[in-house]
Order: C-alpha cells, then structure tokens, then sequence
C-alpha cells in the first residue's frame, strides 16, 4: 500500500510539473510573439486545469493573432469574467470584432468599452481597422460618448470660453 500511495504521488507530481512546463513553454511563446505555437501549449494545459485570467487573455490574444476572431472574442470574454482588466480586454474584442465584421459584437464591445475605459476613444480613432466604422452613425456617437466621458469639459459650453 504505501508503494502504491508513493508511485501515484510520483505520478501526480510529475503530471503537475508537466503541465506546469507547458503553461510557462506557452508564456514563452506567446512573449515573443509566436502565438501559433503557443496556442496548443495553452489548450493542453487548459484541458487538466482551470486558467487564471491572463492566461485566459494571452490564449484569447494569441487567438486574434492567428486571426481566429470568434475564439479570441470568446476567450477573451471568458478572461473578463475571470475579471481580467475589462477596460482593456473590451478594446481588444471590439477591434477583433471589427477584422470579423461583426457588427453586433463590435457594438457591445464598444457599450461596455465606454463603460470601462472611455478615454480608448483616440487610440480607436488611429486604429485602421476601426476606419470604415468611422462613418456609421451609431459607431461615432460612441467614440463621441467616449470623448465626453473622459474629457467632459470639452463638452461643456461654458468651459470651451476659456
């Protein structure tokens, strides 16, 4: 009996190591930028343990990279329930929603980037991607909530006399 106890420990943690060297294997990948290769290193580990969200968000990321937007955007949004930086993580999904040309995930990115980080409206201004949004009504009433939100005395008459 304590031989069997002893190999299954053995056995666990030499699992556990494995596992674990796949995520930091996957960390690596995703550092520089190899995020093809980081991907299946982050699914194995996801299969036998629950992510913590930066993980989350790198597999998400690494996802968009490879121009897999529906994964990414799911991904990603499973890391903002893992309350991983929403502000950010939203800008993310509404520019992987925007390469999608998905209009009503791009809509509800930018619903809750306005409430989570108004003052991403001028990087998503000088994004390309964005460009052809642009001109679409309720995309640029958006940014110009963004803008109020976090400049609001821009859109005070009184403080513009200044």
């Amino acid at each position: 009996m304590k031989y069997f106890l002893f190999s299954i420990s053995i056995f666990l943690i030499a699992f556990h190591t494995y596992a674990q060297s796949a995520k930091e294997k996957a960390d690596e990948f995703y550092q520089a930028a190899k995020y093809k290769k980081a991907i299946p290193l982050y699914e194995k580990y996801r299969k036998n343990n629950r992510l913590d969200s930066l993980t989350l968000y790198r597999l998400g990321m690494s996802y968009g990279n490879n121009s897999n937007y529906k994964k990414a955007i799911a991904t990603l949004k499973t890391a903002i329930e893992e309350k991983f930086y929403p502000g950010y993580t939203y800008g993310q999904m509404a520019r992987f929603a925007a390469l999608l040309k998905s209009d009503e995930e791009l809509y509800s990115s930018m619903d809750s980037l306005l409430k989570y980080n108004p003052s991403s409206f001028a990087l998503i201004k000088k994004d390309s991607v964005f460009e052809e949004y642009l001109e679409i009504n309720y995309f640029s009433e958006k940014l110009a909530q963004m803008e109020n939100k976090s400049y609001p005395c821009l859109s005070d008459e009184k403080s513009r006399l200044f």
